[in-house]
């Protein structure tokens, strides 16, 4: 009698230690940002506009602007349309990637202060940033908002 493949292949965990480069990723706002209604965001009671994105080798992550009572109170990066579920290990690899890269949560901001620069604007925080082991590199973005990775949908 044939054996069932219903069985699995016995797992196998090599730990070994590895260079892993980081890299932050380069904001790059949209132009028409320097058009937008200051005035009428700064008295907006809630609004959401598109700031400008992060670009990889990979993909383009648009961010939008969350506006709360005249004023951007966070960042959020487009989801993933593919997003992964991390592993404990990944956790972990993310969070000390996090540490070492700085601080990591938005401060609310008057939309006057936000949009002074227009397409000049700079996100100083590393929500979005690139990891790569050897030739394998990942976007990885999270909420600016949150101080945990998302689950993903």
């Amino acid at each position: 009698m044939a054996r069932s493949n219903s069985r699995r292949s016995p797992k196998v965990v090599v730990n070994q230690k590895i260079p892993i480069e980081v890299r932050r990723v380069p904001f790059k706002a949209f132009e028409s940002v320097r058009h937008l209604d200051i005035a009428r965001l700064s008295r907006a009671k809630s609004a959401r506009f598109e700031v400008g994105y992060f670009e990889s080798d990979c993909c383009r992550r648009i961010v939008h602007a969350v506006v709360k009572n005249g004023r951007v109170t966070k960042l959020e990066p487009e989801r993933c349309k593919h997003p992964v579920r991390l592993t404990p290990e990944m956790s972990k690899l993310m969070r000390a990637v996090r540490s070492k890269l700085g601080r990591t949560t938005f401060r609310s901001t008057p939309v006057s202060r936000f949009l002074a620069g227009g397409a000049g604007i700079t996100i100083d925080i590393s929500f979005c940033f690139i990891i790569c082991i050897y030739n394998w590199c990942l976007l990885c973005c999270y909420d600016s908002s949150i101080d945990k990775w998302p689950d993903p949908p």
